[in-house]
Order: structure tokens, then sequence, then C-alpha cells
């Protein structure tokens, strides 16, 4: 893939956005960049241009070069500080994240804006975050505003194994359980858990983020990039005890079909997952459904609710302490 933003002749096809590139690098008071890709990475009826996931990686390799162009342009200019991506894919850029330019406009970056798309097929939304994705933000040594909507963290999976060789989800931090865990007894079943907790990540957040003085967490809203009014306008107070939404944790079952492969809580935090068993049980010679009647669901809310909240407590304590 190119890097050079010259090699790369195609995108004298795209003039409004080649002109704001080489404004990055000539607006003396500039301090924010911000880019909007298109909400879908595959063409329409009417067959417009795809924004397909490479051009949009190289989109952002070019973004980041201009603004590296305007740091070391040697002339007195204002600092890019603030950076916001909307309808990023989820998908991770190991590439441009290890790289000396990528290091060298985050160092400056104290407000970061990002809005990850939500990606669909024929059966519903998919949540396809990993840890990767939190990591390079976390190494941002400047932050100091981090703002979450619409969070969630999958802990449990089941997929097929055509599905899995057909959308090749990525799988590297995640368990795959023995056959037969939670009842999953066809043999094109496969069924992973990912064993990440909201106190871990809020405890990553509060230890590595150093600098960070303003976090707000909101889930069940919709961000709306547009001005209006946003889930976490309101500035969290350290009087009013941390609110936990019981849709914090949710599992995934392919299976389910049109009925959608997202599975959230019920209102009392309760969500099942095949049969709730966890240990591998023998195959089935007949093909009935799993049969979940009388099974306790599970409740992650409420099982970790202490622990996800103190750690999100001693978050707040830590960002309202900074400014002092």
């Amino acid at each position: 893939m190119p890097r050079d933003q010259d090699e790369n002749p195609g995108w004298t096809m795209f003039p409004d956005f080649t002109y704001a590139l080489d404004s990055i690098a000539e607006l003396s008071n500039l301090n924010a960049v911000e880019v909007h890709f298109d909400r879908f990475d595959q063409p329409d009826y009417w067959g417009s241009l795809e924004e397909s996931f490479l051009m949009r990686q190289e989109s952002l390799w070019k973004v980041f070069h201009a603004i590296e162009a305007r740091k070391l342009g040697g002339q007195e200019k204002s600092t890019v500080t603030c950076l916001a991506l909307s309808n990023l894919q989820n998908v991770y850029d190991k590439e441009l994240e290890a790289s000396s330019l990528f290091q060298s406009v985050i160092e400056d970056i104290r407000q970061l804006h990002l809005h990850v798309n939500t990606e669909v097929d024929e059966y519903g939304p998919e949540y396809d975050l990993h840890n990767d994705h939190l990591d390079w933000i976390l190494r941002m040594p400047v932050l100091k505003a981090l703002y979450l909507s619409e969070t969630r963290i999958m802990t449990h999976a089941s997929f097929t194994e055509s599905f899995i060789l057909g959308m090749t989800p990525v799988t590297h931090d995640w368990e795959r359980l023995p056959f037969g865990a939670y009842g999953f007894q066809s043999r094109n079943d496969a069924v992973f858990t990912y064993h990440g907790r909201w106190h871990y990540f809020f405890g990553r957040i509060k230890s590595e983020l150093k600098t960070l003085v303003d976090f707000r967490i909101a889930w069940g809203k919709s961000v709306s990039l547009g001005g209006d009014a946003v889930p976490w306008t309101r500035e969290p107070r350290l009087a009013i005890e941390p609110e936990l939404s019981i849709s914090r944790y949710m599992v995934f079952n392919e299976s389910r079909g049109f009925s959608g492969p997202g599975i959230y809580p019920m209102r009392n935090g309760e969500m099942y997952f095949g049969n709730g068993n966890p240990d591998p049980q023998p195959l089935q010679q007949d093909s009935r459904p799993i049969d979940n009647s009388g099974v306790p669901p599970a409740n992650l809310a409420e099982m970790h609710e202490v622990d996800d909240k103190q750690a999100l407590q001693d978050l707040l304590q830590a960002t309202f302490a900074r400014r002092l």
C-alpha cells in the first residue's frame, strides 16, 4: 500500500479532499482537524463510490502526513491539538499505530473524538472491537478528555464455522471453548468467550491516561455529532454515585438468524446464552434445538456491579484530583 502522498495519482479525482489536505499546512491558526468518512463502506444501488477499508486507511495516512508536515514546516503556526474521526470502521491499523508518523502527531493531541461505525449485515448489528482499539488511545500522553457512548463488552459469542470462514472475525483475544460448551452441539458451531470486564478497562484508563481530567460514559443512547445534546453533556459529580447500565455487557449468537444475533440484557440484567452450562456436553443424536427453559440466566451486570462501580468511582476521583 502506498504511503507517500505523491505515489497515488488517483487522488487527483478528489480535488476537494486534496485541497483540504494542502490547507492543513497553510492555515496558520488551525488547531483542530475533522475527518468524516461515509456511513457505509459498500456502494449503494446507484453504484456510488465505495469507501473501502483500504481507501479509508490511505486517507488517514494522508491526513497524518499533512498534520506532521505542518508541524515540521519551520514556520510559526498553531499546533493541531484536536482530532475528530467520524464513521471509522471497526478495523485496527497496526502499521499506522506503530509508525513514527503516528507518534509525531498524537503526542500533541489533547482532544480526540472517535466515532466507530456499526457495521451491519443481513442479520443485524455486530460489535467487533478488541483490546488493540483501546491500546493506542491509552498511549496518548496528553489526552485530557475521554467520552464513551454505546460501548458494550461482548462476553460470549456463538458462530457457525461457515460464518467464520466468510466473515473472518478477529478472535486473537477471545478464548475458544471446547465442543459442546453451553449446549452448542452442532459440528458447525464455534463458541468463544471474552474475559475483559469493565473494571479492568476503567482501571487501565485511570492508570495509563495520567493527564485525563474529564471522563464520561453513557449507554443506551446514540451520540450526535451535529452539535445536538449528547448523553454525556452533564458533567459527573463525585457526590452522585456512578451510574452503571445493566446493558454494559452483551452476548452474541449468530445462529439466531433474522431475530438479530446481538442479545442484550432484559430489564433486570439477565441474559440467556445457549443452555447456560459452559461445560462440554456429549453430542445429541437428533437435531433438537437448545432448550434453555428453566436454566438460570447469566446476569453479568449484577455479578460485576461492585467491582465495576468501584473502578469507575476510582477513575472519576483521579480525574477530579488532577484538576486541582
